[in-house]
């Protein structure tokens, strides 16, 4: 397994299941794909964002590339994301994932219906010949599990980029309860983004765009539906290195949302 640069061990976290959405079309190496950690504030085991790259079987993705290019009836006011759902018998820590312990792991193929109206999401696991997907995850690296709800909402966007030169992906850092959770594609010139930097999970600050929910506050108001961002339009922003600080300047456009969550992440129980 590939290691990020700013390799250390990492301290033992809670054991659980997990859940990580799915990302990528193969076009960053064979079979080589990306999933996100589904966080949550008060899960002490989901209190981490993390980023797996990792490979499906040529089965598995043409399967789920098939999906992708030809995807299902999606009803009005609902978007349609992909996650992996790990066996609900076999709980690990992600930090055996950073520190090498586990380099596999068994999980189901979600498709992902998300309520724009209310924020609810409707998990259905994809079948294949009547039965549900079992995918044998082959971890490639994982990015150092970033402590969630540790800081206070800066000025400016706060984000964490992942995936490769060829396939980019910006998520949300979730600085403060209750926060969002969002992943969305970025395009951008070629050859900026070394695998080494996006495989530590580099810190991006996004110019001019905001850091704060604004219909968050007093708690009991309706969390905000609404990304900050605006399909195809450009952004500039300043990309951080985790592994010595080096800071670089970064244009991209804003593509495809393929996660949010503003519900069940600021859940309190």
């Amino acid at each position: 397994m590939n290691t990020p640069e700013s390799r250390q061990t990492m301290p033992p976290t809670p054991t659980g299941t997990h859940r990580f959405t799915l990302h990528g079309h193969g076009r960053s190496g064979s079979r080589t794909f990306f999933a996100y950690h589904v966080s949550l504030f008060n899960a002490p085991p989901h209190a981490y964002q993390m980023v797996l790259r990792i490979q499906l079987s040529d089965y598995v993705q043409n399967i789920y590339l098939n999906e992708l290019n030809n995807p299902p009836c999606i009803p009005w006011g609902f978007r349609l994301y992909h996650s992996l759902n790990t066996e609900p018998t076999a709980e690990f820590p992600l930090s055996d994932l950073f520190n090498g312990y586990r380099t596999s792991f068994v999980a189901y193929i979600e498709r992902v219906f998300y309520d724009t109206t209310n924020g609810n999401r409707d998990f259905q696991k994809m079948y294949d010949e009547g039965r549900p997907l079992p995918v044998q995850v082959n971890i490639l690296s994982a990015s150092y599990p970033h402590p969630i709800g540790t800081d206070r909402y800066s000025s400016e966007f706060s984000g964490l980029l992942f995936g490769s030169d060829e396939e980019t992906f910006l998520a949300h850092r979730l600085l403060e309860a209750p926060d969002w959770d969002e992943v969305r594609a970025i395009t951008h010139t070629p050859n900026q983004l070394l695998q080494g930097t996006l495989d530590d999970f580099p810190q991006i600050t996004v110019h001019g765009v905001r850091d704060y929910m604004q219909d968050a506050y007093p708690p009991t108001s309706r969390y905000e539906e609404k990304s900050p961002f605006i399909e195809d339009h450009p952004y500039d922003s300043t990309v951080t290195r985790r592994r010595d600080g080096h800071k670089f300047q970064l244009s991209f456009s804003a593509c495809e949302q393929q996660w949010w969550n503003s519900t069940t992440l600021n859940d309190k129980n």
